[in-house]
């Protein structure tokens, strides 16, 4: 971890990552799709490698440690049932334990907006793939990770 003492006594850290989407992604169903992220908000090199437009749903790790990931991950049910939709987050396509969340949308009109998200650490080696996954738990689901849904990756220790 690089601090860097400031004046006033408070510490600037370096790895970070925070990506987003900017607009809504649709196609979601039934089965598990990861989500894309096009829009970097702070992206510390060196770090991470993410592009917004080859594989942009995934985030490489590049340096082994200890990290806090967080997400948010807002849903728009274009369906007229209702459905719980799941939330994880994958190393390398495995579950990461306690990455998990879950919302419940009502129909498209009456409710139709959930939201959650998760905050957690986890070590995670050098070169893994870091993917947030979604999945509805209905047999037939049509949905889309609405915009300004987001993840932050911090190193916290080594």
């Amino acid at each position: 971890i690089n601090d860097k003492l400031q004046v006033n006594g408070a510490v600037l850290r370096d790895g970070f990552f925070m990506v987003r989407r900017s607009s809504d992604q649709a196609g979601f169903d039934n089965s598990a799709q990861n989500i894309d992220w096009n829009a970097h908000v702070r992206y510390d090199t060196g770090y991470y490698t993410h592009s917004t437009a080859s594989n942009p749903d995934q985030i490489t790790i590049d340096i082994t440690g200890w990290y806090r990931i967080s997400y948010n991950i807002n849903i728009w049910n274009n369906d007229n049932n209702r459905q719980s939709i799941r939330k994880w987050v994958e190393d390398d396509g495995t579950e990461i334990v306690g990455s998990l969340s879950i919302a419940y949308a009502r129909t498209n009109g009456q409710g139709e907006y959930s939201s959650s998200g998760n905050s957690f650490i986890a070590y995670i080696a050098a070169s893994s793939v870091i993917t947030v996954v979604t999945q509805s738990t209905r047999g037939s689901a049509n949905y889309s990770v609405y915009r300004n849904s987001q993840i932050t990756i911090e190193r916290i220790d080594q």
